[in-house]
């Protein structure tokens, strides 16, 4: 089992799984507040810089309307009190929002992917993608795949499901058939 800690600022997580609607009325204002900053940083700097530039230029804004902000957040990841890794966050706002920032042609899986594993690592609720490497400002709003609003995920192939499909009635839910899922078996080629 791996355990999270941080050094230098804390953030406080509101708790993965369980969220009252302040906390997530909080999150949306505040991912809102994020994203409005970060047109106004796009918009002033167009798409051509590295992310450290964007970061800092983002965090300048945060700070300019009244958010706090925490850049390169280190996270060090135990296991069985172990350091087994440490990485920084980009910019953390308010202790609760991790925001991602990336400067790549197109954001694929891979970057959606690493938030999850921040968020997971962290314990934080929400973080919000955002690419600046094109005219265009691309955002992604992520969630840990525990608590993903979109619906379940098959364990064994990763599918999205539909919630009825938690039944363990379901053929892909039981061992023997573990090679193949509800959400494979439900394509129509």
């Amino acid at each position: 089992m791996w355990y999270r800690r941080f050094r230098g600022k804390s953030p406080q997580p509101a708790g993965i799984f369980k969220v009252s609607s302040a906390d997530s009325d909080r999150l949306n204002d505040l991912s809102r507040r994020v994203i409005g900053c970060a047109f106004t940083v796009l918009n002033t700097l167009e798409a051509s810089f590295l992310e450290k530039v964007y970061e800092n230029a983002l965090a300048l804004e945060l700070d300019a309307v009244g958010l706090s902000v925490a850049q390169q957040v280190a996270a060090t990841v135990y296991y069985h009190d172990v350091v087994v890794g440490e990485y920084f966050v980009d910019p953390l706002v308010e202790n609760v929002l991790l925001v991602e920032l990336k400067t790549a042609k197109a954001l694929d899986e891979a970057h959606r992917m690493q938030c999850v594993n921040y968020l997971e690592a962290t314990g934080l609720r929400l973080c919000l993608l955002l690419n600046f490497g094109r005219p265009r400002l691309e955002i992604k709003r992520v969630w840990p795949t525990a608590c993903d609003p979109r619906g379940p995920i098959c364990v064994f192939c990763a599918h999205r499901l539909p919630s009825f499909a938690l039944d363990s009635s379901l053929p892909c839910h039981k061992p023997r058939n573990a090679d193949r899922c509800w959400a494979q078996s439900q394509r129509h080629d």
